[in-house]
């Protein structure tokens, strides 16, 4: 079996604000895609056995969550166009002034799957990370 993926990002906002990016249909929808051209609608249920579905373009991602713990934990399955189901554990901590978020995505069929969604992570955390430098600096100018 593949090895899971752990990414970790450190942002410069404090745990909620990270938490409310992760779970307002409204912030998901704003950097959840990797494509930042494709039109992207979220419809979030976050509360343990509530539904996702994030749509991207032609693209569907749906799951359910089994933990939510504002502000520190999010678990949910996660199923690309109806493939198979995999899971996702989203850790929010402080860090400084800022939140270490540790993703970690586990259950791949293969490790080309796996090669293949961490960089799909990759290209959305660093859309988060600049929608939450912008309001930083934002608020400081």
């Amino acid at each position: 079996m593949p090895e899971q993926l752990v990414i970790e990002r450190t942002y410069a906002a404090s745990p909620d604000r990270v938490w409310d990016a992760w779970t307002r249909s409204d912030e998901v929808e704003r950097w959840y895609c990797p494509n930042p051209t494709a039109p992207t609608s979220a419809s979030l249920d976050v509360r343990p056995g509530g539904e996702h579905r994030v749509d991207m373009g032609p693209y569907r991602l749906t799951g359910r969550y089994s933990a939510v713990e504002p502000g520190r934990r999010l678990a949910h399955t996660w199923s690309f166009d109806g493939g198979d189901e995999t899971a996702v554990d989203v850790r929010f901590e402080p860090a400084g002034t800022g939140t270490l978020v540790t993703l970690t995505h586990e259950g791949f069929a293969a490790d080309d799957d796996r090669v293949g969604i961490r960089q799909g992570w990759e290209l959305s955390l660093l859309r988060l990370a600049a929608l939450l430098q912008a309001e930083e600096t934002a608020a400081t100018a």
